[in-house]
């Protein structure tokens, strides 16, 4: 089936931030091991990216897990500093939002959201889905059910970009064509052996 929505994730993909570079932040500042910090905030960060808790609660909580000053902990502002929009595959969201519904899925709590918007404006994408606004996180099957209803799109007609792998199998575990990014220029030839026209961008 011919293929009329496109749903990209945000970091990792059209902005150059991965998780693992706050850990690494987090590293630097207290000398906790990365694998320390990440199992003791991963619970922490999936309760916010469902708006489960604030980002003053979950800093609050992460200090007593981590045994740090809040002056370290910076969730909001070190992703501000450090995020880089991807120049390439945001020319590739404007070139292929003339011919397709173009739209973004992101495991994101609000206070990162905000900073994103903030600084990267809405990147080209007709609407921008949000863990933190519908409860739900990738790769759970129903955010992707959530897109597709929102958007009026059957699961055919989708295909799904993502950085993570097991992202990736979310989608297809909801029927939905997955890419997993590695770079720009893979991502292009990937779109195009599936039947997209990228056009000019």
């Amino acid at each position: 089936m011919e293929k009329k929505l496109i749903i990209f994730d945000l970091g990792g993909v059209i902005i150059d931030y991965k998780g693992s570079q706050y850990y690494s932040y987090l590293h630097g500042k207290t000398g906790i091991g990365m694998e320390t910090i990440e199992e003791k905030l991963r619970p922490l960060i999936d309760k916010l990216e469902r708006k489960k808790c604030s980002v003053k609660e979950c800093e609050r909580d992460a200090k007593a897990r981590l045994g740090i000053s809040a002056s370290s902990i910076e969730w909001v502002g070190e992703f501000k500093r450090d995020s880089r929009l991807n120049e390439c595959v945001a020319k590739l969201v404007d070139a292929l939002g003339k011919r397709y519904a173009v739209v973004a899925l992101s495991n994101i709590d609000v206070g990162r959201y905000r900073a994103a918007i903030g600084k990267f404006g809405r990147m080209g994408f007709k609407r921008i889905f949000a863990s933190c606004y519908i409860g739900k996180r990738k790769p759970e099957k129903g955010i992707f059910m959530h897109v597709l209803k929102e958007t009026g799109f059957s699961a055919k007609e989708a295909v799904f970009i993502d950085d993570l792998k097991k992202n990736v199998e979310g989608a297809r575990n909801a029927g939905i064509d997955a890419i997993r990014f590695e770079d720009c220029a893979s991502l292009k030839k990937s779109l195009e052996n599936i039947g997209l026209n990228l056009g000019r961008e």
